[in-house]
Parts: structure tokens; sequence; C-alpha cells
């Protein structure tokens, strides 16, 4: 069946979202489940757990690590899914590729500018540091007080010991109007979802239903085989510049001691592609597996027709592929 997913309760710029700027990759660290509310985001990936697994990690990497029948991408989007009862974990992969009319992806770029945020932050720290030790007036962001871009708002004022401050304080507001029937956010499965919640698999990110699928390992040390991959069989677009932007938050950060944190090589920090050791171990599910949620229930259509089949798959079909 298609991945089915739901977004979570919480805004790209929440407190409670950290944002890191690591050597290979731009990460965003989901808040953990604490109980009923509030919710991570999360997905029911086909691998027979039955139930929506929470998502922990969203990874930029920069460029690909997956190839398509040779075909090569200039960057990955990943979703981290961890079970909760040690069953292991699934990645949900969207490798980017650049418009053809250099259109720019505006729901990443959201995220690409709570990066932005934080690269921006760590290099006035790091020039405030130097300036300290000259004895020399700090530097103060023109966007906020302290180096904290006003962009976050209320939120980065709030008390670091309150816990999920920003989700509560929508919920509240949710409530209100919800009393005075002003919003409706056509989701009866979980009355408590937040406006205006950041969607990780919005069809900006994630473009099919359909995949590509192994049972591998993490891509970078310890390599740890335990995860089920699932790449979609569509790429993502992204403009060029966004593309740069990506390359300069992970290739030119300094932490706040004004020190490089990439280990890039060539305009790179991915590893080399690796064949398939056994082929057999890879798979692909197009129409001809399932058909959507949506026309299942509309039709009762479990497989689509040859010419449907030519339609949403033109390239044939083709399982090549690479990690």
């Amino acid at each position: 069946h298609q991945i089915r997913n739901r977004p979570g309760d919480f805004l790209e710029d929440d407190t409670e979202v950290e944002k890191v700027i690591g050597q290979n990759k731009l990460r965003v660290i989901w808040p953990r489940r604490l109980g009923e509310e509030p919710d991570p985001p999360g997905a029911d990936i086909p691998k027979g757990w039955g139930h929506i697994i929470d998502a922990i990690n969203t990874d930029i990497v920069i460029p690909a690590e997956h190839t398509i029948n040779g075909r090569q991408f200039v960057g990955e989007y990943r979703i981290f899914h961890m079970h909760d009862g040690g069953k292991g974990a699934a990645v949900i992969t969207s490798l980017m590729e650049i418009h053809p009319l250099n259109s720019r992806n505006s729901h990443l770029q959201k995220l690409i500018n709570e990066f932005q945020l934080k690269f921006e932050e760590d290099m006035l720290k790091c020039q405030n540091k130097g300036r300290k030790k000259r004895g020399l007036r700090a530097l103060v962001s023109s966007k906020g007080q302290n180096g904290v871009s006003s962009l976050r708002g209320k939120n980065s004022r709030l008390s670091s010991k309150e816990r999920f401050p920003s989700y509560r304080r929508r919920r509240a507001q949710y409530e209100r109007d919800l009393e005075m029937k002003k919003f409706d956010h056509d989701d009866p499965s979980d009355p408590y979802t937040s406006y205006g919640r950041y969607d990780p698999y919005d069809p900006q990110l994630i473009t099919s239903l359909w995949f590509y699928g192994y049972e591998g390992s993490l891509t970078e040390p310890p390599c740890t085989p335990f995860l089920s991959w699932r790449i979609m069989d569509k790429p993502m677009y992204v403009s060029t510049g966004q593309l740069k932007q990506m390359q300069n938050l992970i290739f030119n950060h300094v932490d706040e001691n004004c020190q490089p944190t990439s280990n890039h090589y060539q305009g790179s920090t991915a590893r080399p592609i690796q064949k398939q050791k056994q082929e057999n171990d890879m798979y692909r599910c197009t129409c001809k597996d399932f058909t959507s949620d949506k026309v299942r229930a509309q039709s009762g259509v479990y497989q689509c027709s040859d010419d449907q089949y030519k339609m949403l798959h033109p390239e044939g079909g083709s399982t090549g592929f690479g990690s």
C-alpha cells in the first residue's frame, strides 16, 4: 500500500524543533513523543508494522547518495522513522533535481530559511567571540537582539524549561476558535493538529506514491545495517539558487568557536555510490502493485491498467538502482 503519513503538530520554526548543520548534512530533529499530544510527524510504512511510526529526523544531503538507472541527482531529502518496539528503522527518501524552469521549491525553502538563521547565528557568535578578546563591543543582529533573528518571534524568548510551548500556545488558540467554529483543519483523526503545521511529507517534497525499496545500512559510520529504505521513484524539484544555498550552508558553516564543521571534499559530502550486493534484495512498487488509497475507496480498483501504468511510469518501470 501507499505510504500513509501524518504531518504532526509542529511548525518548522518552533523552538522544540532543533535544526543542526552537521559535517555532511542539514538535520531537523523532531521532538520525541511524551504522551498522546503533541504528535511528531509520522508515517505508516508498508513493512508489516501496521501503524504510524514517529519520525525522528529529516536530513538533507548534498549531492545524493542514490542513483536510479545510473542517473545521478543533486541532493537527497530523507525522513527517518524509528519503530517504537525496536523492530528497526525506515527511511523515506526523495531525490532532488533542478526544476526544468529553475522554479523554487517553496515548501523546502521554509526549512532552508531555518538553517540559514542557524548559520548566521553561529557566524555572529564566532565574530563576537573574537571581538570580546579584542575588547570590542559585541555585534547585534540587524534582525533582533543578541544575534537571534526576530524571525523566530516569541519562541526565542521562551524559557527552556517549558515543554512544547509553541504547540501549547497554538492548541489553546485552536480550542478557543473551535468553540467559535472558526477553524477546521479537516483531520478528524487528530483533533488537536496545530495551525500551519509543517508537513515534511508535502507533495512538493514527496512527489510520488510509488518507490524502490531495499534493506540496507546508514550511509555514514558506523554504517549499521538496520534501515528499510524507501526511495520515491520521482524526484523533487529545487532551483539552482536553492542548491547553492544548501551547499553553502553545509560546506561553509562555522560553529560558535569559529571551527569549520564540514567534511566536504571537491564539492561533496556524500559517500561514493555503492553497487547493490544482491540485486534480488532490491524491488520496486508501481501502480501495478497498488493504487492510491483514494482510488481504492472511490472505485475499488487495486491495480492500474496498462495505459495508466504508461502514464504514471513513463520510463517503463525499470529497476536499475544504486546506493
